[in-house]
């Protein structure tokens, strides 16, 4: 397998251009690079005290630099090419000797080739949005600019001028702050807008920085004197409110106002005084440097704050609840889903210590915090307390993670009860083909056993026995067999029930199927207890009614059975059927001995019974359970030990 390089080459082009920039022809473009060139070399002469002198700020140097960010590799040629051509042209316009103007522009070439490698070397694609790639824009331009002036100014004097000369100094501030002005401002509108400018769009944001130059230029004009400081709180409140949108404009606009009222070309010229324009270039490259490392932490701060809005409000529509625990057990965060387990709203509930609320003790919480902690991450099954107070069975998924210097519980809880509800479906699904196949194999040989042993004890019977022992001998202990061959019957004939249906679902009146039941499981209940009845009239429902009677037959009968025998008028089975809503509701009810919680969770799973051996299979709630589930309904149960029960069949 061949090697490949683990550096990720250079973007090409490092930024992409802005969005009009497609719709413009190659030559347009080329004619408007052109032209946005000259003027800005045309205010880069007029920020000079005397004809052949040195800008305080050289903002041609910026828009080189972004060309070539914007420009596919390929052009770059074309684009050097007219820097050069026009740099030239220029500097011998304005009274620069042919050679030195040569010199000049061609470092400003190798200065912008030097900015670009380094700019992306160090931030990829260039950003004023994240610290970082602010910082890479402000200081790494500056550092190639100083290397390339240098070699520059040796070439030049023969190195016959010191480096501390302050025009050497003068000369490679004011392309740097060309770039950091110019480069920095198209860079940012280069970029889709981050949505941090508050109230105001483009329009306010360049009115109000002309009406902060226009501020600065009356003060200056007339005469006044102005600290340059007080320009440091209006840029600072453009950046915290714009962003670096506001922060670019705002510094280009300032930097105007103090550089064109100072230049010669405007005001009292200040270059001659060369001590005085370094004072100047100083000023604004820290005062611009400080507003844009503002404006960038300011753009993470509400770039950080909106990933945290998304993720919040994603985390709230995830139905899982889940939450953030400090170590003492303080609840951090939570999801709304989480917050209405707790039964409070999310305010009420963060800063609180988890035992408060969940009701688990200091030492529950302490030992699971620390056998997660061992194992990092922790995947648990537990049945905790729903929405409604009920238990429901939860995956419980928690992580230790670190952040902002201590560390914190992560946990998701996931409610199990439709995995449950699926797997029992599938075991059912599974039990019910093996029902079947049991049932076709024992049905036709258990016929044959049950009609001989009829025929056996019918012809016995007509023997004469006129001591009795044929009876008691005999015919006795057929009949106990008999007895049992039926009751093998009646299990294979409810285990065929819970394979299959054989009828098809259509609309059924309810109340005609519980009352069907009703007379079916008359005798078992009338030894038991006083049977009484609420049967409202109801919509028809879609089911099939023999598989509905036996629903109701089932669940009578465990009523009844739920009740010893001889306090008939003590005890109660009742069976009401009403309309909730759109639903229909069958509650069948007891006053027998209902069942704990560990009952209560098993009922339903076949071949479950607390009867006694020989008194019940176990299948009857299995198969209700079943059918109903079936039909697009529920079965709910309210029971508690010694209080009887009741279960509600909603359909």
């Amino acid at each position: 397998m061949p090697e490949t390089s683990a550096r990720t080459p250079p973007l090409d082009p490092a930024l992409p251009p802005p969005a009009w920039a497609g719709r413009v022809p190659p030559w347009a473009w080329l004619l408007l690079f052109a032209a946005a060139t000259w003027l800005l070399r045309l205010a880069g002469y007029a920020f000079t005290d005397v004809p052949g002198g040195l800008a305080v700020v050289w903002p041609a140097s910026g828009l080189g630099l972004y060309a070539l960010l914007v420009s596919r590799r390929r052009v770059w040629p074309v684009v050097l090419a007219t820097v050069f051509v026009l740099g030239v042209a220029g500097s011998v316009r304005f009274g620069r000797p042919l050679a030195p103007a040569i010199v000049y522009n061609a470092t400003h070439v190798v200065e912008a080739l030097a900015a670009w490698w380094i700019v992306v070397r160090l931030g990829g694609r260039p950003t004023l949005r994240t610290l970082r790639g602010a910082l890479v824009l402000m200081f790494a331009p500056a550092a190639a600019i100083l290397a390339v002036s240098a070699v520059g100014h040796v070439l030049m004097t023969g190195g016959t001028s010191p480096f501390g000369a302050p025009r050497f100094w003068i000369f490679w501030a004011g392309s740097s702050l060309g770039i950091l002005l110019v480069t920095t401002l198209l860079v940012e509108w280069s970029e889709p807008s981050s949505g941090v400018l508050g109230g105001a769009g483009p329009a306010g944001i360049v009115g109000a920085a002309a009406a902060l130059a226009a501020a600065i230029a009356v003060l200056r004009v007339t005469g006044r004197v102005v600290d340059e400081v007080v320009l440091l709180p209006p840029l600072l409140w453009a950046a915290i409110q714009f962003g670096a949108r506001g922060a670019t404009v705002g510094i280009v606009a300032a930097a105007l106002g103090m550089v064109g009222t100072s230049a010669g070309g405007w005001h009292e010229p200040f270059a001659r005084a060369e001590t005085g324009a370094l004072a100047l270039q100083l000023f604004l490259a820290f005062g611009s440097a400080s507003i844009l490392a503002v404006a960038a932490v300011d753009e993470e701060r509400r770039a950080a704050e909106h990933r945290r809005v998304l993720l919040e409000r994603a985390m709230d529509h995830n139905p899982d609840p889940a939450g953030i625990f400090a170590e003492d057990g303080t609840i951090v965060w939570v999801n709304r889903p989480a917050a209405r387990q707790l039964g409070a709203p999310r305010s009420a509930v963060l800063g609180k210590p988890v035992w408060a609320l969940a009701g688990v003790s200091r030492e529950v919480w302490r030992e699971r915090w620390l056998r997660i902690a061992a194992a990092g991450a922790l995947v648990l099954e537990e049945r905790l307390p729903g929405p409604d107070g009920r238990p429901v069975p939860y995956e419980v998924s928690s992580a230790i993670v670190a952040a902002g210097g201590r560390r914190l519980l992560v946990s998701v809880l996931r409610d199990l009860t439709d995995r449950r509800r699926a797997e029992e479906s599938s075991r059912l699904a599974a039990l019910g083909t093996l029902a079947a196949g049991v049932a076709h194999e024992v049905n036709n040989p258990l016929s044959y056993v049950v009609s001989n042993l009829a025929h056996v004890k019918e012809r016995l019977a007509a023997f004469p026995d006129p001591h009795g022992t044929l009876r008691a001998d005999v015919l006795d202990p057929l009949g106990d067999a008999e007895d049992g061959a039926l009751r093998v019957r009646d299990i294979v004939r409810q285990l065929r029930a819970f394979a299959r249906s054989d009828e098809e679902p259509g609309p059924v009146d309810p109340g005609r199927a519980l009352r069907a039941a009703l007379a079916m499981a008359h005798n078992e209940v009338r030894h038991r207890a006083r049977l009484t009845t609420d049967l409202a009239e109801t919509p028809p429902v879609v089911a099939g009614e023999n598989r509905l009677t036996q629903v109701f037959v089932n669940l009578l009968v465990n009523a009844a059975q739920a009740i010893p025998e001889g306090n008939v008028e003590r005890n109660e089975v009742r069976a009401a059927l009403s309309v909730r809503g759109d639903e229909v509701v069958v509650e069948i009810s007891d006053t027998g001995a209902g069942m704990d919680a560990a009952t209560r969770a098993r009922i339903f799973e076949p071949f479950f019974t607390t009867k006694s051996p020989g008194a019940g299979t176990g299948l009857g709630l299995a198969i209700s359970h079943s059918i109903v589930t079936g039909l697009g309904g529920r079965i709910e149960v309210e029971s508690a030990a010694g209080s009887g029960s009741l279960f509600r069949v909603v359909l």
